[in-house]
């Protein structure tokens, strides 16, 4: 493998606990006062496009989840959330941390309300990896922005030094992925595989790194179901790119922005943030490529 292939890249979907900054840097939202309701706050997730609307869901969400402590949907859907406003809508350093360790905090929390994963990782102390034997269907979006949210941490908020004492944090999410393949290959209509490919193009060998593997199950991400918009994304951005094929990310992107939105699975508010991306990174093209 070539020295750009054995770099950890950030992995969309895809993919750090020891954050600790959301104190430090506050996440503004704008006041509301719309009654402490679950429904309203999945339905302002559904309908935002932008960073105020997130911000929007995420206070009702956090509403309702305050007085319902023991309530796994909430919190899952505010890691799912956290975990969008740090990859995008932040830009600042500590702002993403803050983002991205509060989408963790709720997502194990929201793990937390199945009595068998808190009796095996709290209460015997076994470990994460075995307690998520305990989690099945029913758990996968809080599974699938865990592991999201570490892996966008450990890529965009942690220095050379900081990967290697956060390594630990890696191997957990690499357990997640393991878990929620065990559960269903296709799981998040092939988000899970392009997660995993992105993780064997990006480490070295003597780390599980498989270049022919990682081309393996990217192209099979891409064709588990066609109107989710992730997996090529996904490729062109963390493969195609730092591999240099001109080819495949311009051919990935273009599918990526023509797709009605309408029409397509999986979270409405990621797709919006993704097709944006995909047109920026089509617009810069040629910088991207520069040679």
């Amino acid at each position: 493998m070539t020295q750009v292939q054995k770099r950890i890249s950030g992995i969309a979907l895809l993919v750090a606990l020891l954050c600790g900054c959301a104190g430090q840097t506050p996440i503004e939202r704008p006041y509301s006062q719309e009654p402490v309701d679950l429904v309203s706050g999945l339905r302002a997730y559904a309908q935002s496009d932008n960073r105020d609307s997130l911000l929007h869901a995420i206070q009702l969400l956090e509403a309702y989840a305050t007085t319902h402590p023991d309530d796994y949907e909430s919190r899952a859907r505010l890691a799912n959330a956290y975990t969008l406003l740090g990859a995008g809508y932040t830009h600042k350093v500590l702002r993403k941390e803050a983002a991205y360790a509060a989408a963790i905090r709720y997502a194990e929390e929201a793990m937390l309300t199945v009595p068998g994963f808190a009796h095996v990782w709290r209460g015997r102390g076994i470990g994460f990896t075995l307690a998520l034997q305990q989690l099945d269907h029913r758990h996968i979006e809080a599974m699938t922005f865990w592991k999201a949210a570490v892996l966008y941490d450990y890529e965009e908020c942690t220095g050379s030094m900081g990967r290697v004492l956060r390594f630990a944090e890696l191997r957990r999410a690499v357990a997640m992925m393991d878990r929620l393949a065990q559960i269903d290959r296709n799981v998040g209509d092939g988000n899970n595989l392009m997660a995993q490919g992105l993780y064997r193009f990006n480490m070295p060998e003597y780390l599980n790194g498989d270049l022919q593997l990682a081309e393996q199950l990217l192209a099979e991400a891409v064709e588990v179901n066609q109107r989710n918009i992730v997996p090529r994304w996904g490729r062109a951005r963390y493969y195609a790119l730092p591999a240099g094929d001109r080819e495949l990310f311009r051919q990935d992107l273009r599918w990526v922005v023509d797709q009605p939105l309408d029409n397509l699975v999986g979270y409405r508010p990621w797709n919006i943030v993704i097709q944006r991306d995909a047109r920026r990174m089509l617009k810069k093209f040629r910088s991207l490529f520069k040679t």
